[in-house]
Parts: C-alpha cells; sequence; structure tokens
C-alpha cells in the first residue's frame, strides 16, 4: 500500500493511514473462518505448506509479513453451529447493501433502481462543473435528466467510471475527438492503467474416494507466497522469475457454482491468483452511443515477466501436491497435466487456459502525475467541478488483497475525507 504514495503521488493513502480502515471492514462485516474443511483436506493442505517450507501465519492480514499458510478469511454470513452440522448447508456472500445500507440507513438517504447513468452535462464557466446527470430508464425506453445539489459522487466501478467521463468529453482529447465527442476536460489517463489478477485453475482428480462438497466455495486455507516477506527465505528452484506476490486458493471440482466437466467434478482445484501484475489494459468507448460497452482490454501478460509468475504458481502447486500429506487420496494432475513440462509448454498451456481474477482496479487512479484523473487529497476529478469518484477505478496501482476489501476501505477513508472538508466549510463560514 505504500507504493500508492511513494511511486504513485497518492499522498496520505499508505500502510499507516489505510490499516485502521481496513480493520474497520472485517469489523462491520464480520467475516469468518468457516468450518470448511472437506474429508480432512484443509488439513492436508496445511501439512504439505509448512513441509514445503511455508509457515503457519495466522496474521496475515495484519503482521509485518503476509508470507505462509492461514485460514481463509471470508466475508460470508456465518451460521449456527447447528446448521453447520447439516450435510446441505450453504453459507453466502455478504453484500455491501447488507452490512452498510441496511444496517446503517442514512435519514436522508434516496434510492432509485432500475435507472443508468449514461453521462453528465455542464455549466459553460471556465472551470466545468457537472450540473445535471442524464440517465436511462431500459423498461420506460426513455431518458431523465437530474439536476445535481452541491456534488455529484461517481461510484459505478472500474468499467463503468471511465466510460461516463468519457462518454461526457472527460478523457484523452484526440481519441475523444476522434468520435465527435466535445472535449470537456483534456485527461489522458481515463480509461488507461486497467489492472487485475491472473488465475489459472490446478486440477487434480482422484478415484481413491468420492469428495464432498464444502459448504462455502473455497476450502479453509490460503497460502501467500510474496516478495516483502522477511521472517523465512523459502527454497524454491523454479528456474525462471522469482515466486512472488502469489495467493494460492483451494476448491473442490463440485464446489457451487462450479462448472467444471464431469471427469473433474471429483478433484482439488488450486487456484493461484497472481497479484500485482506488470501488465496492465484499457477501457475505452467505442462511439458516441452511451448504450454501447466500452471496449475492454486487459492486456494479461503482456509483460514477459508475468509468465514466469505464473508458471512458478505451477511448479509451486505440483511441489505441495506432492507432498506425503496428500498420499491417501492418490491425486493425479489433469490440468495442465503432466505433459506440460518446459517453459513454452506451460506458456503455451496459461495463453489458453489464463482468466480473470475480478480484481479490476486503476482506470480512474488518484494521483498527480500527467495520467492521474482523481485528486487523492479530495477524490474530485482534476480540473472538474462537483464531482468525485469514489470507487476501485481510483486506486493507482494492484496490491496484495481482494479487491472487495479495497473497495470499501477506499470508501470509508474518502467519507471521511469529504466530512473534514465541510465541517472546516462549516467552521470557516462561522
Amino acid at each position: 500500500m505504500d507504493a500508492w504514495e511513494l511511486n504513485e503521488g497518492a499522498v496520505g493513502w499508505n500502510s499507516e493511514t489505510l490499516i485502521p480502515y481496513f480493520d474497520a471492514v472485517e469489523d462491520i462485516l464480520k467475516v469468518v473462518y468457516p468450518a470448511n474443511d472437506t474429508q480432512g483436506l484443509v488439513d492436508a493442505i496445511f501439512q504439505a505448506s509448512r513441509t514445503a517450507g511455508f509457515p503457519y501465519n495466522p496474521s496475515y492480514n495484519h503482521g509485518p509479513d503476509m508470507l505462509g499458510i492461514a485460514n481463509f478469511v471470508m466475508s460470508i454470513n456465518d451460521v449456527g453451529k447447528e446448521i453447520k452440522q447439516q450435510v446441505n448447508s450453504i453459507y453466502n456472500r455478504v453484500t455491501s447493501y447488507e452490512k452498510y445500507l441496511q444496517s446503517f440507513w442514512p435519514a436522508n438517504l434516496q434510492m432509485i433502481t432500475g435507472l443508468q447513468a449514461i453521462g453528465f452535462n455542464f455549466n459553460s464557466d471556465e472551470l466545468p462543473a457537472v450540473d445535471h446527470v442524464e440517465l436511462y430508464s431500459e423498461k420506460y425506453q426513455c431518458k431523465f435528466s437530474v439536476a445535481v445539489g452541491k456534488e455529484l459522487i461517481l461510484s459505478t466501478g472500474t468499467i463503468n467510471s471511465p466510460k461516463l467521463l468519457q462518454i461526457s468529453g472527460i478523457g484523452n482529447a484526440t481519441q475523444l475527438q476522434s468520435l465527435g465527442i466535445e472535449v470537456v476536460k483534456d485527461l489522458p489517463g481515463v480509461g488507461i492503467n486497467l489492472r487485475d489478477d491472473v488465475v489459472v485453475n490446478i486440477v487434480y482428480t482422484t478415484d481413491a474416494m468420492e469428495i464432498e462438497s464444502p459448504p462455502a466455495s473455497f476450502l479453509s486455507a490460503v497460502l501467500f507466497a510474496v516478495d516483502n516477506s522477511t521472517t523465512q527465505q523459502v527454497s524454491y528452484d523454479s528456474g525462471t522469475g522469482s515466486l512472488t506476490n502469489i495467493e494460492m486458493l483451494f476448491s473442490t471440482g463440485n464446489m457451487i457454482g462450479n462448472s467444471w466437466p464431469a471427469d473433474w467434478q471429483n478433484s482439488l482445484v488450486l487456484s493461484p491468483n497472481i497479484q500485482q501484475c506488470k501488465s496492465y489494459g484499457t477501457v475505452m468507448i467505442q462511439n458516441s452511443n452511451p448504450l454501447t460497452p466500452p471496449a475492454i482490454d486487459p492486456a494479461y501478460l503482456s509483460v514477459d515477466s508475468d509468465f514466469d509468475r505464473v508458471i512458478n504458481s505451477i511448479l509451486l502447486g505440483r511441489q505441495l501436491m506432492s507432498q506425503p500429506s496428500f498420499a491417501k487420496w492418490n491425486f493425479r494432475e489433469v490440468s495442465p497435466g503432466l505433459a506440460y513440462q518446459t517453459r513454452d509448454e506451460l506458456i503455451d498451456w496459461i495463453r489458453r487456459n489464463a482468466t480473470t481474477g475480478f480484481h479490476y482496479i486503476g482506470t480512474c487512479k488518484m494521483g498527480t502525475d500527467s495520467l492521474s484523473v482523481v485528486n487523492p487529497n479530495n477524490m474530485k476529478v482534476w480540473g472538474v467541478e462537483r464531482l468525485r469518484i469514489i470507487d476501485a477505478s481510483v486506486a493507482p496501482a494492484s496490491f496484495s488483497a481482494n479487491t472487495q476489501s479495497l473497495a470499501y476501505a477506499v470508501a470509508a477513508r474518502a467519507a471521511d475525507l469529504i466530512v473534514a472538508e465541510y465541517k472546516l466549510k462549516q467552521k470557516s463560514n462561522h
């Protein structure tokens, strides 16, 4: 997190200021460690990880070091002990609506659903200020225009926030002009810097026994291999690159919502999330029609070193699965499969099988350089009045955490910045 401030110019956005917000998010969500061990698989994962040189690290979210194996913290609804004992009990993921709005609904908040934001209108002053939001109702096939009172806070996410800015005339001037869009503010950083984690699924099947489906999607185990680890150096001979910023998750082939082939259902699945990838992509509108989806180019693995990190995660998975704690299952690797051994063979498999981690951030990054979109001191769009952005798109760079907690922590700190700003204005007016 310190890299946001040190490398990206996001002053005030560092570990010291953000960790209290992450802690508060955990308290509000009431994150849990689900009773999610299927026939001893979690215990076997822990044993294999320790044998491979990874220490037990129960404080990976709070300690100075993330390296190690731990129970996977999940933002899911905890269920009573009697329900956990039922074979078909299922956990549900909690939502921001449930934990924030339903629990702390402000008296002055009005929510209107069924409308899609399609752009903004601006006044004609020298410094543009948002004065109307354009909305579209698919149900009624018509548009609405809503006046902005004090200001507008845009929270439409990493894909839609840059799209709305661009369609409204905020973005790369040359690109907007080529699409016939009047330029309101030339901000060339809008829509670039799309960051995401790359994920591959390493599948091990067994005929030795039938694996039960756990009540939560992932097993209660997570392995972190991160490049800032200091407590222990893991001996790892991969031959390429380094074993850095990998979050290894574990699930079963028959987990809820999975769509594996039938012959992969009875399996253990290792899913390394490659975090802090060097590759980054773009989100760009295709024309001036606000209802046309933007063109999304994640540019996965466009930097060669990212391939090496994915390869290393596969080799790490093989190292774990070779440990004696898995002996009774007699697992065999079916994806990628042991036919893939050389770097070129593994790269070929990765190109065909790598997928998204659904951890999109960065397309309206905050900072102070020429490609920054948002002022980190107040979350306002540079050079535009009465418009702030508060969502995952403002994160200037990836870091070793999942995006749900990131979005909530950013929102919480941004809310404090806005409240402090308004209190200062009120004080100066008296």
